[in-house]
């Protein structure tokens, strides 16, 4: 368990007053607050903060620079701040001092697990602060318009200011951006998982009950879609703004087997870019979706929400607005879900490796997603040509969260064979309903979990109810009927506004 942190450990808290424009700077352990002009962040305090009024100049009061009784960062963490430069030690120490001055009295810790692009605190039960490098900062206006959006299922975000921190490579100072976030409730569908303590059929019960929900958040994005022309150029991200661009590099960079299908994508760009526009999630994985967890006898806990229930979606950092469908390519995730493996003979911590594998039920939870999805937008049903545009646009969706590589929040490199085998394995899987040819069925266990042999396979298989390996290109197949059907014929696509 970590450490938990309470204000009283600060030696001194001075309250001010504070300009709305101010942006509070914890510099070299002291607390200043600087006038900065922003019009993004209008707030110099989120949810929950330290009260603060207008009609202040500056403030400085000592802040303790070590607080002894943290419990080690986690490797991602280090992670986190040994790619950005920052000096480790000092830097958690200003984030604690940070966090104990802005909400004086509640408690915080470490959040468990950490993200790749920032550094999280929970304070007390219901807020969540964010540190993050400006590589990775965030769009408030993008932020805010996702919880206008979306409801209770984004979080409401506000900017605190920025950390200025000591590098470990020079002796400059390194800002750190702050936010506050209102906490999801729940856990991670990746924690979710690696509870197989109910049934089989309550497990397949439990999955439908999420792809059926996501459908319904897809649904809520369509009812708050625009046209290209009237979404304000702030909340154009990269991704909208160089789709053929991004198409022509998969073309030419991607494993030749790919360029049939990105051809085809690209052949169709214009009619997808004519579709509806709507907030889209940029990083939809499992560590991300937030469901209503299990109790001790499988059932709810009291709080109403049936387990699987989906309860939001954390790191709207990548969201954007993209054509209705792109969003589409969360659905494959929900299908299946990661699993080790070890080529024969090979059976070590070392050599485990990761693939995707879709569930034996996939095929009847895509029905599901679809059938949900359709009765939220009835055009889907009654308008073959709409139903392939967004079939096309859910393919380009696919193409770019797995055809280009993160590289810290670059995304400008294709990804390639031998250097990016899980991203060719699911697109190998998501595009072509086939397995990369290195992937072994045999000896798979749980991701997250231990990594050792497992011994008797085929009872692994049956507690994760993963489809052998040899079922897994049938049914990506198998969903693409459809869709090959009404391509081949290509049916006119009508605007659907």
């Amino acid at each position: 368990m970590p450490t938990t942190w309470h204000a009283g450990v600060l030696t001194s808290v001075v309250t001010s007053t504070l300009n709305a424009s101010d942006k509070s700077v914890l510099h070299g352990g002291h607390l200043e607050l600087q006038r900065m002009e922003d019009t993004s962040s209008r707030s110099a305090s989120g949810p929950g903060a330290a009260s603060t009024a207008t009609n202040a100049t500056t403030l400085t009061t000592a802040c303790p620079a070590v607080i002894s009784t943290v419990s080690p960062p986690s490797t991602q963490t280090v992670a986190l701040f040994s790619r950005h430069f920052f000096s480790l030690d000092a830097t958690l120490s200003l984030c604690h001092a940070f966090a104990s001055t802005t909400y004086p009295g509640l408690s915080c810790h470490p959040s468990q697990p950490q993200g790749y692009c920032s550094y999280t605190l929970a304070i007390d039960e219901d807020l969540i602060l964010q540190f993050r490098p400006s590589a990775h900062t965030l769009n408030i206006s993008l932020s805010s318009l996702a919880r206008e959006v979306y409801g209770a299922l984004a979080p409401q975000t506000h900017s605190l200011g920025v950390i200025k921190c000591p590098s470990a490579s020079s002796g400059e100072d390194l800002p750190l951006h702050v936010y506050s976030m209102t906490r999801i409730p729940g856990l991670s569908l990746a924690n979710f998982r690696l509870a197989l303590t109910t049934s089989p059929t309550e497990l397949r019960a439990q999955r439908n009950i999420i792809v059926r929900d996501f459908a319904r958040f897809l649904a809520t994005g369509w009812a708050m879609r625009k046209e290209w022309g009237s979404v304000l150029p702030a909340n154009r991200g990269r991704l909208g703004t160089s789709l053929r661009w991004r198409l022509g590099m998969m073309r030419d960079r991607l494993p030749s087997r790919f360029r049939p299908v990105v051809e085809d994508v690209l052949g169709d760009l214009t009619t997808i870019e004519m579709l509806p526009w709507v907030l889209t999630h940029g990083d939809i994985n499992s560590d991300n979706l937030m469901v209503e967890g299990r109790s001790w006898n499988g059932k709810h806990g009291g709080t109403g929400w049936s387990p699987g229930s989906l309860r939001g979606l954390l790191d709207w950092a990548e969201s954007e607005y993209l054509p209705f469908g792109i969003g589409l390519y969360g659905v494959e995730e929900l299908l299946g879900q990661s699993v080790r493996y070890w080529h024969p003979g090979k059976q070590t911590d070392g050599e485990a490796k990761s693939r995707f594998a879709y569930y034996a039920a996939a095929e009847d939870l895509r029905r599901s997603f679809w059938n949900e999805l359709q009765s939220a937008i009835p055009a889907l049903g009654s308008d073959p040509g709409f139903r392939l545009a967004v079939e096309q646009a859910r393919l380009l969706g696919i193409l770019l969260w797995h055809g280009f590589a993160f590289d810290d929040g670059k995304l400008d490199r294709v990804v390639e064979e031998g250097r990016d085998d899980e991203e060719i394995q699911r697109l190998d899987l998501f595009l072509l309903g086939t397995s990369h040819p290195t992937m072994v069925s045999n000896d798979i266990s749980s991701e997250n979990t231990t990594t050792h042999a497992v011994e008797d396979s085929q009872e692994q298989q049956r507690l994760l109810d993963v489809a052998p390996d040899h079922e897994n290109g049938a049914k990506a197949d198998r969903g693409w009927s459809f869709l090959r059907t009404i391509h081949f014929l290509r049916l006119p696509f009508r605007r659907v506004s």
